[in-house]
């Protein structure tokens, strides 16, 4: 899988890369509210993560966007490098495609498939 991917947001050039394990920290910061977010998002229901792939996450992006209209820019700005401004000037269009971009970089399924057996075992 490559580390980095090429991404035009609100008419600007970017280069999406994986997330450094050093940005860890500052990501957290951004998802204080989230976990009841995401208890929210999959109905409460931790069974329903199983079935969640990249896919399923675009197509539920916009309700998620929804309820953590606060959050989520904060998140992808960290996990983007892009500047938190320009995040919230963009089009919805050009936010689910930095949720692609963020997802496919960091290689979210594998990442999901990986957590799924770590909870099996």
């Amino acid at each position: 899988m490559k580390d980095v991917t090429k991404l035009t947001f609100n008419s600007e050039e970017y280069e999406v890369t994986k997330i450094k394990i050093r940005q860890i920290g500052a990501l957290a910061q951004t998802l204080n509210d989230l976990p009841d977010i995401l208890k929210d998002f999959i109905g409460g229901n931790t069974e329903n993560v199983e079935e969640l792939d990249t896919q399923k996450m675009l197509e539920l992006a916009p309700n998620l966007i929804m309820k953590a209209s606060e959050t989520v820019p904060a998140f992808l700005s960290v996990a983007s490098g892009i500047e938190l401004e320009k995040i919230l000037d963009g089009g919805l269009d050009d936010l689910i495609e930095l949720i692609r971009a963020i997802l496919e970089v960091n290689n979210f399924d594998v990442i999901v498939k990986n957590l799924q057996n770590l909870m099996k075992k």
